[in-house]
């Protein structure tokens, strides 16, 4: 397993890391994604992939599995650390609630570029 952190924006306070968890299996497969905590406040979904990724860990040699599996468990640490659905963008007028923000062709919010 592998953890990758990835610089996705920047605050007065420093940068907005994510924590991207690999695990490439010991053949060629196709590859799954788990991402949770889209909205801060609703932290079933972190830690129901927490707990499945340490299952994964604990049980699931590389080598028996085919393909990757990736998973981003924290992926809006803003809403996160201060438990609300939405966060307050800098760049915007209002509230970004980070499951909005997959249409094409929108403005390059930092809660878009968040989301890309």
């Amino acid at each position: 397993m592998r953890h990758n952190w990835v610089i996705v924006g920047h605050t007065l306070a420093g940068p907005i890391a994510l924590d991207v968890l690999i695990k490439e299996g010991g053949s060629v497969g196709p590859t799954v994604v788990f991402v949770s905590g889209i909205h801060g406040n609703e932290l079933s979904s972190v830690r129901g992939v927490v707990e499945f990724w340490q299952e994964l860990e604990t049980y699931v040699a590389d080598t028996d599995l085919c393909g990757n599996i990736v998973a981003i468990p924290f992926a809006n640490p803003l809403a996160l650390s201060n438990n609300v659905r939405c966060f307050k963008s800098s760049d915007t007028s209002g509230y970004e609630d980070l499951n909005r923000n997959f249409k094409e062709h929108r403005a390059e919010s930092f809660g878009h570029q968040l989301a890309k």
